[in-house]
């Protein structure tokens, strides 16, 4: 005789699938992109991505098309694997966006604005703290609909209000729209490891909660389909993202939740990272725009934006202007305090 199920711990079993969505509808890319071992200055030589999958078209119905002479337009094709992937291509306000009234709308950011154009496959965005870059990489990433890397998700992320608000005012203007992607500031590296760690304690205890509810087959696969997903958070993670240090975990954690063919919307990532560990990043950045990804980052280090053909906008200027590498304020800041430390720390 099977055992009967109680309706109330069907229910529950179907509730696990659904907690796991919020965490794995963006990851399908199975295998990881980057060992950790080799991160270093080295790490920036030869491939450090697996060559991906061979993929082959499917057979296409024959269509008409009509002549040149009648199409309004040319049709506009995704980037293909190892072309530089533009998906976004500009940003600007909405008319009398400037109008309103209250934070983040007085900013000279927006006061001043002009359209931001996103022409290459990474694009930088500096300058001194309440420049407005974060605020204006957060709205972006409301606009855009992005998956948050963080405590919350978007909508439902409280400190994000000004954000949102500025997200309404934004007129996007797309070559191919992805959906694919993630926004990730630094600072919530450490809120998204709690949220793992609660939803993998939450399928284990839906699994002991069944031993009392069910029994033989039964119980064999709801136990199963818990800790099923609960064990899928630790395949996809690499296990305790706790036992590794700040910036293994951040790369693991960046590494694991990437998909080819997506737009990154990073904020501060180096905040994260050692030296060394913002050299990996760069490298693992290399390899993923051969896999047709795109990234705006928010950032303060001269490493990073000496990310080869990246464009550098400066918020300090306004409208937003782009900058030559070597006129860069924070470059030239670095560059002069590393040569005479002395001088700097004796006015202090």
């Amino acid at each position: 005789m099977h055992a009967r199920a109680d309706p109330a711990g069907l229910a529950r079993l179907l509730a696990v699938v659904d907690l796991a969505q919020p965490v794995f509808r963006q990851i399908d890319h199975p295998e990881p992109l980057l060992d950790l071992a080799t991160i270093g200055p080295s790490a920036l030589e030869g491939s450090l991505l697996p060559p991906p999958t061979p993929t082959y078209p499917r057979p296409k119905r024959l269509r008409y098309h009509p002549p040149m002479s009648k199409r309004t337009s040319e049709p506009r094709s995704a980037p293909t694997a190892g072309s530089p992937a533009l998906y976004l291509r500009s940003v600007d306000l909405r008319p009398g966006a400037a109008e309103r009234e209250g934070f983040p709308f007085g900013l000279p950011l927006v006061q001043r604005f002009a359209p931001i154009e996103l022409s290459t496959p990474v694009t930088f965005l500096v300058g001194e703290n309440a420049a407005g870059k974060s605020t204006f990489l957060e709205a972006l990433a409301v606009a855009v609909g992005s998956i948050a890397v963080g405590r919350e998700e978007l909508g439902r992320d409280g400190s994000l209000g000004p954000a949102q608000a500025l997200a309404r005012e934004l007129k996007l203007t797309w070559n191919v729209k992805t959906h694919k992607g993630f926004f990730l500031r630094a600072e919530d590296f450490f809120g998204y490891l709690r949220r793992l760690q609660r939803l993998r304690a939450e399928h284990e205890a839906i699994a002991r909660g069944f031993e009392g509810e069910l029994s033989g087959y039964g119980l064999q696969l709801a136990k199963g389909a818990a800790l099923g997903q609960a064990a899928e958070i630790d395949r996809r993670y690499g296990g305790d993202l706790d036992a590794r240090s700040h910036g293994e975990g951040f790369l693991t954690l960046f590494q694991a939740r990437f998909q080819p063919g997506g737009l990154y919307l990073l904020d501060e990532p180096e905040a994260a990272l050692s030296p060394t560990s913002q050299l990996g990043l760069i490298a693992m950045i290399k390899q993923m725009i051969g896999l047709r990804a795109q990234f705006v980052v928010a950032t303060h280090s001269p490493m990073l934006m000496a990310f080869p053909g990246a464009r550098i906008l400066s918020f300090d200027d306004h409208p937003v202007r782009e900058l030559p590498y070597d006129e860069v304020g924070h470059v030239q800041l670095w560059r002069d305090f590393l040569r005479f430390p002395e001088t700097f720390l004796n006015k202090l």
